[in-house]
């Protein structure tokens, strides 16, 4: 999309953009920006979060006898008391 064509339809581009588009625009046929939808930061937060939880997961697994063998601290804790 060139500038001229952004500055005559930049509503319609930013409703491509808000259904999911990237639209490239273009100066004399050469890239010059890029228009791409928002992303949430909670979205990113949740995906980085999910990424951690699978890194725990794996790590867990690699123990011997397994993610969690033994008795729960929390049953030893309340066996003491």
């Amino acid at each position: 999309m060139s500038v001229r064509e952004v500055q005559l339809g930049l509503s319609g581009a930013l409703r491509r953009v808000q259904k999911g588009a990237e639209v490239t625009i273009t100066r004399r046929g050469k890239a010059v920006a890029r228009l791409v939808p928002m992303v949430s930061p909670l979205a990113e937060s949740d995906e980085a979060v999910a990424a951690g939880w699978d890194a725990v997961e794996a790590h867990l697994e690699s123990f011997p006898g397994g993610p969690l063998a033994g008795t729960p601290v929390s049953d030893q804790l309340i066996a003491e008391r």
